[in-house]
């Protein structure tokens, strides 16, 4: 992984993290995965459009690019809590966006010793990649609607490449 000056954070497997713009979210909300959009739908109740265009770019949120097509919206929070939603664009790359999220993750902790994630019990794609990345479930928590999410932290000193390999998880 290199970091890049610029609006470019950084690159990993073809796949650079930049600053978002709203140049990003029209191609974004369009190809937003369906994972995502029932999540956007059914958990948190607003429609993925309006969500998406809600965001507040100056707060941090940049987009993984590949090939010139945006298939991550990601961001984190001072607190250390941090998001990402996919677009379908991803499932052509996943294997590719896998390995360039390990860069990602170890970007944040550069900012976060702990990074946290709370993910819809039902986005079963995100609470797998997580786990991949070394998150450790935490807890099961309800929202005011009754609907289930689980709680992921992650801790740099806990990084993947302090666990035994025998520990670590498989990508089939």
């Amino acid at each position: 992984m290199a970091l890049i000056a610029s609006s470019v954070k950084l690159v990993s497997h073809g796949m650079r993290l930049v600053d978002a713009d709203q140049t990003h979210l029209p191609a974004f909300i369009e190809s937003l995965s369906d994972e995502n959009a029932r999540e956007l739908r059914e958990f948190y109740k607003v429609e993925p459009e309006w969500a998406i265009n809600d965001l507040d770019l100056s707060d941090g949120i940049s987009v993984v690019i590949y090939k010139g097509v945006p298939v991550c919206l990601t961001g984190i929070q001072s607190d250390g809590k941090m998001w990402a939603m996919f677009s379908k664009e991803l499932e052509k790359n996943k294997l590719r966006f896998v390995r360039a999220s390990i860069a990602l993750i170890e970007y944040y902790h550069g900012m976060h010793d702990q990074l946290q994630c709370s993910v819809w019990i039902k986005n079963s794609k995100t609470l797998h990649w997580l786990a991949f990345l070394g998150f450790e479930p935490v807890g099961v928590q309800r929202n005011h609607n009754g609907d289930e999410y689980v709680v992921f932290v992650r801790c740099a000193s806990c990084s993947e490449r302090n666990r035994p390999k025998e520990l670590r998880p498989v990508i089939h």
